[in-house]
């Protein structure tokens, strides 16, 4: 099985136009996708016939829908619940130009109980990971070495580890 750890997952929103400036844009389509770098992973992964599960944060109505939209997608998941919400990208792409533009909300806040719920979510999963993928921002409140911490218990698991980490996490 992979394991998908993503602390901070979104509710992609993304509208394929043919931009113009200052106007107004009529998308030629609309998606709504169960977003945030992990989940991106874990989706090729079930597409490409692995066993995926995701462990996330989820908060408010958006974290409702994503849930709705992760499951919609046949992606098995567990859930820890945050205040405020879960964080939305909304993204235009451009026909034409192929140009992307992407407007990324910030995520929920997370109390030590949901950091320590998290934890607890992945380490129950890792015993049957024999890969585990550990991606995306961390939510307000999540020390800057839980994913580091996350991978190094993975490791000691026996599990393949692909860390898709920026910033402080990587450092």
């Amino acid at each position: 099985m992979i394991l998908v750890v993503n602390p901070n997952p979104a509710l992609d929103r993304v509208a394929v136009v043919h931009f113009r400036t200052r106007a107004t844009l009529r998308p030629e389509r609309f998606l709504i996708w169960p977003g945030g770098s992990g989940i991106h992973a874990g989706h090729v992964a079930k597409v490409l016939g692995a066993e995926v599960h995701v462990v996330g944060v989820a908060a408010g109505r958006t974290g409702d829908q994503l849930r709705e939209q992760v499951q919609a997608h046949g992606l098995e998941a567990s859930w820890i619940e945050a205040t405020g919400e879960t964080r939305q990208t909304f993204s235009l792409l451009d026909i034409a130009a192929g140009n992307v533009c992407d407007i990324v909300e910030p995520g929920p806040r997370v109390d030590s109980a949901a950091v320590r719920a998290f934890e607890a979510a992945v380490d129950a999963q890792l015993a049957s990971a024999s890969i585990v993928i550990v991606s995306g921002s961390l939510p307000d409140g999540c020390p800057d070495n839980l994913l580091v911490n996350i991978a190094r218990a993975a490791r000691t698991s026996g599990a393949r580890v692909i860390a898709d980490l920026h910033g402080a996490a990587l450092e």
